[in-house]
């Protein structure tokens, strides 16, 4: 890592929207960490190392960000795009998928809410 360059932190960058962000970081110079709920065994290539961090988890978060801080100095970006899916389907008539009640909050807890929604941010409403 050179002194100019930015570093970014990228989470959920094992997959979809989160790993193209992170590659598309990487490819403009910046030292990228991407994040994962299980890292073990993840590599994203050169200049893509993964750290396990669980939104959801207040513990999660700081240990990665003082691993982060710890190695590199600092935090320039981050991209915040954790996301989780249900793979137990069903469906309404057979014809509209929708997830199963076992579980449904959980996505939505990690997806829309994460820490900042169960504990609000400041200058945003708190959801109720």
């Amino acid at each position: 890592m050179t002194a100019q360059q930015r570093v970014a932190l990228v989470t959920g960058a094992s997959s979809g929207i989160g790993k193209e962000v992170a590659l598309r970081l990487v490819d403009a110079g910046f030292q990228v960490v991407g994040t994962s709920r299980d890292a073990s065994g993840l590599t994203g290539g050169e200049g893509l190392p993964f750290v396990d961090l669980d939104v959801a988890s207040d513990a999660s978060v700081t240990s990665a960000v003082e691993h982060l801080v710890g190695r590199f100095g600092r935090v320039d970006v981050l991209v915040n795009k954790p996301g989780i899916g249900s793979a137990e389907v069903s469906s309404i008539a057979g014809l509209v998928p929708r997830p199963q009640m076992r579980g449904a909050r959980r996505p939505a807890d990690v997806n829309i809410d994460g820490p900042a929604g169960r504990d609000g941010a400041p200058g945003a409403a708190v959801p109720s």
